[in-house]
Order: C-alpha cells, then structure tokens, then sequence
C-alpha cells in the first residue's frame, strides 16, 4: 500500500470522498497528510512489531552516564523506543538499562541495543499491520473531517482489535533458544 492508498481507504472508512494526492489544496488532503506522520509512529509504537525491530551495535555517547549506571550510549538514529540493550559478553545477556532523553545508561561497556525503528514506507509494512494504520488514521481523521465523535470513537475501537490480533501474529514470528544455564538453575538440578 501507499501513503495514498491508506489515506483514501481511512476516507472511505469514515464516508469523506477519496482525494487524488496528499498536496491537494483541499481540507481533506490537508488534515490526512497533517496526521499520517504522526499516526504512523503512533502505530508502530503500540507493540515491537518484528518488521520494525533493528538491532544494533551500542555508540558510546560523549554524554555523562545516568546516575546510577556507569556507561553511556547514543540513542538510535530513526529509533522510536529501544526494547532492550544485551550485552556483548553473553548469549542474548539482557542488561539492565534506562533511556534518559537522548542517552541509554547501561552497566555493560559495549552490546547491542534493539529497537523499533520508524519505517516510512507503508509498502514494507504487513498488510495486517497497514490495516492497523488506515482504521487508526481513519479515527483520527473522523472527528475533523466529519464531525463525529461516535464514528471516531467505533473505528478507535476497531483499530484497538486489529492491533490485538495483528500483535499475536506479530509475537510468533521469533523462535528463542532457551535462557542460558546459569549457576541457580545448576544449583536446582
């Protein structure tokens, strides 16, 4: 799909004709093309999709470390939120770890830090997931364009069910060996 294509299947959800680009010199052009960005983020901010996960090595940051942490690392160029930092010396070692503004204190001096990164490009995003976008787009765009809050309200509802099942599929596309052996669970055998 398209940034126009989602626009216009938002529009049809809330009965507003469809418009021919996001640069048309129309209210309807002018309000979907205001809110897409930030429904976007607002989308792929509601659960660690797998299509948007990066991983990436640690930068260290000219910045102080956060108190109670000993080093400090850049926060992801394009991230939206970081999920986790490992560390560098353990098999999936999740460190522990605290995003302060633009800087990551961790007690591990290098790992790697995964993150949902902003992908632009709706065409790479899951259909399921596109279907996500185009209803919560369709809610927000609801009230100002048609001037109901009961329409905007029933797609925020239906929007809030898709994400839920697109979530579920989104969680089983990852296979984690289990936790590494470590000296409590040698001490239980």
């Amino acid at each position: 799909m398209t940034d126009l294509e989602v626009v216009n299947r938002a529009l049809t959800f809330i009965g507003v004709a469809p418009i021919g680009s996001l640069n048309d010199n129309t209210q309807t052009a002018r309000v979907m093309a205001a809110l897409l960005p930030d429904t976007k983020r607002v989308v792929l901010n509601e659960f660690p999709w797998s299509f948007a996960m990066r991983i990436d090595p640690l930068v260290a940051s000219s910045s102080p470390a956060p108190a109670g942490y000993s080093y400090a690392f850049e926060y992801p160029a394009g991230a939206l939120n970081v999920q986790r930092v490992y560390d560098a010396t353990g098999f999936r070692g999740v460190a522990e770890y605290r995003v302060i503004g633009n800087v990551i204190g961790a007690n591990v001096p290098s790992g790697t830090v995964e993150y949902t990164a902003f992908v632009e490009d709706v065409s790479s995003w899951p259909r399921q997931i596109a279907e996500c976008l185009t209803t919560r787009l369709a809610s927000d765009a609801a009230t100002a364009l048609t001037g109901s809050m009961q329409v905007s309200m029933g797609l925020l509802e239906k929007y809030m069910a898709l994400a839920r099942v697109a979530s579920q599929t989104s969680v089983v596309e990852e296979n984690v060996p289990p936790a590494r052996v470590t000296d409590y669970v040698q001490a239980r055998k």
